[in-house]
């Protein structure tokens, strides 16, 4: 596991931040799943809350990647660790974090412009016109901070004297 110590202190106060935002909206969540349901039982659903629910799951979703990477909760599988020697075990930590920081660019520019367009456009959604370029923006915002703890992890890697993956 990496150790959070050596990122800045800016880094883990947005992924934290953000993460403390998606845990509130999984709160909102709950209290809103709760309350439709009673209300549908007693004949009086809330109405569009499919819409809000939806929208709320886009927050949750954006909100746990940097976070979780900032205190290693994402899943990692490492059934080769134990055999590679640790020059190998380093190089192929490094490859998994550059093919990932790629990947969580292209998802961030691409949740951007698609939050652009959903602004062009006008998308909304169907009940409440719930306008969808914030949430966009939330997860574009969530993929570039998770890229951007992606980046420091690099760094440290690269450093010399580095011994996290042996």
């Amino acid at each position: 596991m990496r150790a959070k110590e050596t990122r800045p202190t800016v880094a883990d106060r947005l992924a934290d931040g953000f993460g403390l935002l998606g845990g509130i909206a999984i709160l909102f969540l709950a209290g809103l799943v709760f309350c439709d349901v009673v209300g549908r039982t007693l004949g009086s659903p809330i109405f569009g809350a499919r819409d809000i629910m939806v929208m709320t799951l886009a927050v949750i979703a954006a909100s746990g990647f940097a976070s979780g990477a900032t205190h290693g909760v994402h899943i990692a599988i490492d059934a080769l660790q134990n055999f590679l020697p640790p020059w190998l075990r380093r190089s192929q930590l490094l490859l998994a974090d550059l093919i990932s920081l790629a990947i969580l660019a292209i998802l961030s520019w691409r949740s951007f412009v698609g939050g652009t367009e959903a602004g062009d456009f006008g998308e909304r959604t169907m009940l409440l016109s719930l306008p969808h370029a914030p949430f966009y923006f939330a997860l574009s915002l969530g993929l570039g901070l998770y890229a951007l703890v992606v980046v420091f992890d690099i760094v440290k890697q690269l450093k010399p004297g580095n011994d996290d993956a042996e």
